[in-house]
């Protein structure tokens, strides 16, 4: 059976107030990235 995984996104660079779809700021970068490698084991 495969496994499935929902994973929320790293700190956004702005609230949902200030734009639709903000990129992620340095540290959310950081924090995707860090998931991505720990889902890679």
């Amino acid at each position: 059976m495969p496994l499935l995984y929902l994973v929320r996104h790293g700190r956004a660079a702005a609230g949902w107030d200030t734009a639709i779809d903000p990129p992620l700021d340095e540290l959310g970068r950081e924090q995707a990235a860090a998931t991505a490698a720990k889902l890679m084991r």
